[in-house]
C-alpha cells in the first residue's frame, strides 16, 4: 500500500514553503491542501506569472471541520481518494488545524496549534489585545506586519538560512520564490490574510484533536517566538523539539523534520 502526504502551510505562506521538506521526502508522492478543496479557495499571495499560492478560507476551514469532510474530491480522476492508501496530514502553523477534519491515518504538527489565543488567564497563547494591535497595524501597513513576521519566524526575507549544503541546487531546480515581499509581480490578499487573523483570536480545536483516532506527531522549536513551546507542550502529548529553530523549521529545517518524520513512519505507523 502505498503513502502519501497532504502539505497545508500556515498563515500567509503558500505551498513554496514546503518545498524543502518535500524534496527530502521525494520518494512519498505528496499533494496540497487546496489541490483536494472543491471550493474556490482564497489565496494569500497572487502571482500573475505563477500558479496562485491558495489556502483554504476562513469559512472554508470552519465548514470542514464542524460539518466533517465536505471538501475532498473523490469523483475527479485527476484528485487524489485520501480512502485509498496511506495519506499522512503535515500542517505547518495554522494549517494544522485544517488537516483535522480529513480522513488521515496520521498527522504531523511543524509548529502547529489548534488553539492560539488565551482565552482565560489559565491558558497559554497570544494574548488577544496583541491580536488587536496586529490587526490593526496590518489594516495600514500589511507589508511591514509580514516582513516581522517572517523575521520572527526565522524566515529570511533576503538570505534563507538551509540546513544542509545540497538545498540551494534543489530550491534552484524547482524555481523556488525567494522573497515574494519584493517581487513586483506579487499583490496581496489582505482580506484573507485578516479574516484569518481574525479567525485566529477564537478558534480552538482541543476537541477536535482529542477525537483525532489516529497517530500524531509533534515537531517544534523551543525559540520559537510565534507559537511559544508552552503552548506546544499544552496542545500535545509530547514533542520532538530542536533547541533553535524558530517557527520556519519546516523550511529551514526540513532535513531535520523529514527523518524524524520517517523515524516516526517506520516505528509508530510500521509502514
Amino acid at each position: 500500500m502505498s503513502l502519501g502526504f497532504v502539505f497545508s502551510p500556515g498563515w500567509s505562506f503558500g505551498p513554496e514553503f514546503f518545498k524543502p521538506l518535500a524534496a527530502c521526502l521525494k520518494d512519498y508522492r505528496h499533494v496540497y491542501l487546496q489541490d483536494i478543496s472543491k471550493k474556490d479557495t482564497n489565496s494569500y499571495l497572487l502571482d500573475r506569472h505563477a500558479t496562485p499560492l491558495m489556502t483554504q478560507s476562513n469559512s472554508s476551514l470552519r465548514g470542514a471541520q464542524r460539518r466533517g469532510n465536505p471538501d475532498i474530491l473523490e469523483d475527479n480522476q485527476h484528485q487524489p481518494d485520501l480512502s485509498k492508501g496511506v495519506w499522512i496530514g503535515i500542517g505547518h502553523s495554522l494549517g494544522f488545524s485544517r488537516l483535522l477534519s480529513l480522513p488521515l491515518q496520521g498527522l504531523v504538527s511543524i509548529s502547529g496549534f489548534v488553539r492560539f489565543c488565551a482565552h482565560n488567564p489559565t491558558q497559554t497563547g497570544t494574548a488577544l489585545r496583541i491580536m488587536d494591535r496586529m490587526i490593526a497595524k496590518f489594516e495600514i501597513d500589511p507589508k511591514a506586519v509580514l516582513e516581522d513576521f517572517y523575521k520572527k519566524s526565522a524566515y529570511e526575507i533576503h538570505e534563507h538560512r538551509r540546513s544542509d549544503v545540497g538545498r540551494t541546487d534543489i530550491l534552484k531546480n524547482e524555481g523556488y520564490m525567494e522573497n515574494p515581499l519584493t517581487d513586483p509581480f506579487i499583490r496581496f490578499n489582505k482580506r484573507q490574510l485578516l479574516d484569518d487573523l481574525e479567525f485566529m483570536k477564537k478558534m480552538d480545536f482541543t476537541s477536535e484533536l482529542r477525537a483525532f483516532n489516529a497517530p500524531v506527531l509533534s515537531l517544534a522549536a523551543k525559540d520559537d517566538q510565534i507559537v511559544p513551546f508552552a503552548l506546544t507542550k499544552e496542545t500535545f502529548e509530547s514533542s520532538i523539539a530542536l533547541e533553535k529553530g524558530g517557527h520556519g523549521m519546516g523550511y529551514t529545517h526540513a532535513d531535520w523534520c523529514a527523518k524524524k518524520i520517517k523515524n516516526w513512519i517506520t516505528n509508530d505507523l510500521n509502514f
